[in-house]
């Protein structure tokens, strides 16, 4: 004799699973197992109605068993229910046991799977047939039961499962009723109030943060500003499948003014129309968070090391310490320019493939349109089908109306397939149209031809000024960007500098990565872009065209402010008819123009002859003595030689004459 199993299960914490196995182990015990041929038993509270076979853990663990051991003789069930309440899983039970020559026991209704020869037993299976149909026709009903309950829940106010709004709560002494909470309602009413006299939402938080209210986080006053039941409405809300209304917080009227504001609020300062090129680009290396825009537009930063509402929210993770940022117009314009070079490359070298992609899928929806005609014909003669059977006799009315009620609704899905394809084969034929409406590169001869087309399609793409058509290039080709701090050493032009410089990484959809510094200071606070190794060895300046999109207008009123008082007060002290600043003013007075006087104001101190008119460096600046400067100039011209050479055209470009 083999092995027995004992198969449990009850579905509520009412039923018992001891008495089950009390009765299961004596009809084992009749049969002559022992207790030491019995395994133990497989016993579960889980309910057959609301879960299915594969949620089923007993079922799972019963046939985890009979897989694994080739010893079972026979399985023991109090009542057939037990195993299941599906007539589905009840048959796939009864044949796996067949398969295998598995004795099934049933005590209610007491029956054998097997007869003496190992086969399906006649009696077992007409018990099967009749309990499989009651068993499923007493689930439905219960959940038909279980679903009208939860509707008289709702009607009458009671809770019936979920989550209970903020502001409520369950009187179990009144079954279940819902009710208002006093204390959590009057913080409900007064975040409603406060936000409708002006307080934003963050805040809010921060005030009650302040007053020990920890749990009113900004997401948390989100919520409660959005939730339309305190207002009593009768809704099918969120989780619930029937209506319901909650007993009144607040009235309608206040909770559509403060929608109203929350909508002004997300509309003001015209949004939209700030289009960052960057957005959903730059990740930190840090924690991992986007970059953002900063408030002031002028830079990008990592939104969770600069998240100063942080700690009236609920974070459970440190918040990040990467506090760096970067010009966003200076990563926008390179990505820009990148993006360009990106563009022109995938239109050369993808149109053909694309054209090629897009054909076969047009030949692909061709062949299922062609094939909706014919599923359409075969709907309609199944009905015809249908009503013939029933005029026949062979089908109730009732049943005639389902399964005409079925191909309708099969009928409706084929048509919505062929609109679907339809508009699909539309889009696509357009897609590919507008390869060759738009670039026409088949349409070029020659090399020159094809030259000038693509200097053409260039010039097409760098042309465009939409901030938004521009910002979708750029995502089309670049995946991610990084940005860390990096100590270089750059040549500025008057010597080398160890700085502090942005390395940024960027990578790109096709696979390649590129790597930049951007260089501070370069000139009048401008930066520059110079391309790098992976290694981060410097190669050359990046050439591209700064696009002046943000600034901080109060931030260049202040330095126009403190500018326009600096040369006040230095003109008081070095009146410009005696004195000269800086590189630039010194170039100008020796009769340089444009960029080349920095540079020839710079040399000129450099080489050590006019470095004997520097007065003093007031408030940043070079202050130079222009009578000295005369002298030093002629002096250096009455030495002769190279640079005497110099100095004389140095005094005929600023007018004076030679002795």
């Amino acid at each position: 004799m083999g092995k027995a199993i004992i198969f449990l299960r009850v579905s509520t914490l009412s039923q018992k699973l001891e008495s089950q196995e009390l009765i299961a182990r004596r009809l084992a015990h009749a049969d002559g197992y022992t207790d030491d041929d019995i395994l133990e038993p497989i016993k579960y509270k889980e309910s057959a109605v609301k879960l299915g076979e594969k949620d089923r853990q007993g079922l799972q663990d019963l046939y985890a068993v009979l897989d694994e051991r080739n010893d079972i003789d026979a399985i023991y069930v109090t009542e057939l229910s037990r195993l299941s309440r599906q007539s589905g899983v009840l048959y796939k039970i009864r044949d796996h046991l067949l398969d295998k020559k598995i004795q099934l026991v049933c005590g209610s209704p007491a029956f054998r799977l097997l007869d003496e020869s190992k086969k399906l037993d006649k009696m077992a299976a007409l018990i099967f047939a009749i309990f499989g149909c009651f068993a499923e026709q007493e689930a439905i009903e219960k959940k038909e039961r279980f679903a009208r309950g939860k509707e008289q829940k709702a009607i009458e106010g009671k809770f019936a499962g979920g989550n209970i709004p903020f502001g409520y709560y369950v009187d179990k002494e009144r079954d279940n009723l819902i009710m208002v909470d006093p204390i959590d309602s009057a913080l409900v009413r007064e975040v409603f109030n406060l936000y409708e006299s002006g307080i934003s939402q963050p805040k809010l938080a921060k005030h009650y943060y302040q007053r020990g209210v920890s749990k009113l986080t900004i997401s948390f006053i989100n919520n409660i500003l959005n939730n339309k039941r305190y207002t009593g409405d009768k809704h099918v809300y969120d989780g619930s499948s029937y209506e319901r209304s909650y007993p009144v917080i607040i009235t309608p009227e206040q909770f559509e003014r403060c929608r109203r504001i929350a909508n002004e609020n997300n509309t003001k300062g015209n949004k939209a129309n700030n289009v960052y090129y960057a957005h959903h680009l730059i990740v930190c290396t840090n924690c991992g968070c986007y970059f953002c825009a900063s408030g002031s537009k002028v830079d990008y930063h990592c939104y969770d090391a600069f998240n100063v509402m942080r700690k009236y929210d609920h974070y459970k993770t440190p918040q990040c310490n990467l506090r760096l940022n970067v010009s966003i117009n200076v990563m926008d314009s390179l990505l820009w320019t990148l993006a360009q070079d990106a563009e022109l490359a995938y239109i050369l070298h993808s149109a053909s493939e694309d054209k090629k992609i897009y054909q076969e899928k047009i030949d692909d929806l061709s062949i299922k349109l062609s094939a909706i005609g014919k599923r359409l014909e075969d709907v309609v003669e199944r009905k015809k089908r249908v009503v013939k059977s029933y005029i026949n006799g062979r089908l109730e009315e009732d049943e005639q109306d389902e399964m005409l009620q079925e191909l309708d609704k099969e009928r409706s899905t084929i048509i919505l397939d062929q609109l679907k394809f339809q508009n699909e084969l539309e889009h696509i034929v357009g897609l590919l149209n507008g390869i060759d409406d738009l670039y026409g590169l088949d349409d070029v001869d020659g090399l020159v031809g094809h030259i000038e087309k693509i200097m053409q399609l260039k010039e097409t793409i760098s042309s465009i000024t939409d901030d938004q058509q521009r910002s979708d290039i750029i995502h089309r080709h670049i995946e991610k960007v990084t940005v860390e701090n990096r100590d270089i050493e750059y040549e500025y032009g008057i010597g080398k500098k160890k700085i502090q410089a942005r390395y940024v990484t960027v990578w790109f959809f096709r696979g390649e990565i590129k790597y930049f510094y951007f260089i501070p200071n370069v000139g009048y606070g401008n930066t520059a872009v110079v391309s790098s190794d992976p290694d981060g060895s410097i190669l050359e300046k990046f050439d591209y065209q700064y696009l002046l999109r943000y600034y901080d207008a109060g931030k260049r009123q202040r330095h126009a402010k403190e500018r326009e008082q600096r040369i006040a007060e230095s003109e008081e002290k070095y009146p410009a008819d005696q004195y000269v600043r800086g590189y630039d003013g010194l170039g100008a007075f020796l009769g340089f123009k444009g960029k080349n006087s920095v540079h020839a104001g710079f040399r000129w101190v450099k080489n050590g002859v006019l470095a004997p008119a520097l007065v003093e460096k007031y408030r940043g600046e070079n202050i130079f003595d222009k009578q000295k400067c005369i002298e030093l100039i002629k002096a250096t011209a009455a030495k002769g030689g190279l640079q005497g050479y110099y100095a004389k055209k140095v005094l005929i470009a600023m007018g004076i004459e030679l002795n």
